[in-house]
């Protein structure tokens, strides 16, 4: 093991390798290990200012606490033995290696994933997402809202879960492929892209922007749901669909249940063969808000109540 203790910054001039535990403590101070060939087994730190640590393997952060910024750079998996608490921003950089901070008591302020293969977050209070790009899949766990203040990038999965709170990751540049809220209270989502919602439980309102959107599960939305195509080329509903446009089958508006669903596009929306059984679960008014035309084609369509404004 390796311990240090120091009244001021701690740094480095060569490469430091230790096999066992390496406990830092410089008491409010900065350290700055970033020696790229430095290779760490379990660090932990307790206290310090910014924190920067560069490990050519993969890092176990113990039980640490940062009061300024946390820089981690690693060559190999990211992970946690104990609380990990950052005031300042955690900047978090593992190429096409994990990265898996899950312990329950962890307390972030802003995290940004520079690059990652899975990624998995928790956090004991709320939680902003800095700009992150991550390959595989991005599961997050927080007991206070989930915000971003940068674009999200996932190319796997993104499964969410903040139990009774909000999610808002309304950057007009992420890019998710498949989401899936387990818990949270209103959830906005934006993507630049198509976006996939599979089965999610949301008990407030849920608000999705999106070049296209498809349903893959069940969503059971306490309130009401809002959908936007954002390009405005159009919506199509039903057995119709408009190229390049956001479209929905009847079977995938099945899969919502809400008390009311709004559609929303600059563009013209075509509706074609909505049956009873695709829109029931929807107990309110279907919204579809129309920048051109609204055109309901010869299969007939049946919507609790439907509001149409072109």
């Amino acid at each position: 093991d390796l311990t240090i203790t120091a009244n001021g910054d701690l740094t480095d001039s060569g490469t430091v390798a230790v096999t066992g535990t390496t406990s830092l403590n410089v008491t409010g101070n900065n350290i700055t290990l970033d020696d790229g060939s430095n290779n760490f087994s379990t660090v932990t730190i307790q206290p310090a200012n910014n924190v920067t640590l560069v490990d050519t393997n993969a890092l176990v952060l113990g039980a640490s606490t940062v009061g300024g910024v946390l820089n981690v750079t690693v060559g190999g998996e990211l992970t946690d033995s104990g609380t990990v608490a950052v005031t300042g921003n955690t900047f978090l950089t593992a190429g096409s290696n994990n990265i898996t901070l899950d312990d329950g008591s962890n307390a972030f302020s802003t995290v940004s994933i520079i690059s990652s293969n899975n990624a998995t977050l928790v956090d004991t209070n709320a939680l902003i997402l800095g700009a992150s790009t991550v390959s595989g899949d991005l599961t997050i766990t927080a007991n206070g809202d989930l915000t971003d203040s940068g674009t999200v990038a996932v190319t796997g999965t993104t499964s969410l879960n903040v139990t009774g709170n909000n999610i808002t990751l309304d950057d007009g540049s992420n890019d998710f492929s498949a989401v899936t809220i387990s818990s949270s209270n209103n959830a906005t989502l934006v993507d630049a892209n198509l976006i996939t919602l599979n089965a999610s439980t949301i008990s407030g309102a849920l608000n999705v922007s999106a070049q296209d959107l498809a349903i893959g599960g069940a969503l059971s939305v306490t309130g009401s749901a809002s959908i936007t195509e954002s390009n405005g080329d159009g919506i199509g509903l039903g057995d119709t669909t408009i190229a390049g446009g956001l479209n929905l089958t009847g079977a995938e508006l099945q899969n919502i249940t809400s008390a009311g669903l709004s559609l929303t596009t600059s563009g013209n929306v075509t509706v074609d063969n909505i049956t009873a059984a695709n829109s029931n679960s929807i107990s309110g008014t279907v919204t579809i808000d129309s920048g051109n035309n609204v055109s309901f084609l010869t299969a007939d369509s049946t919507f609790n109540a439907l509001d149409v404004q072109a």
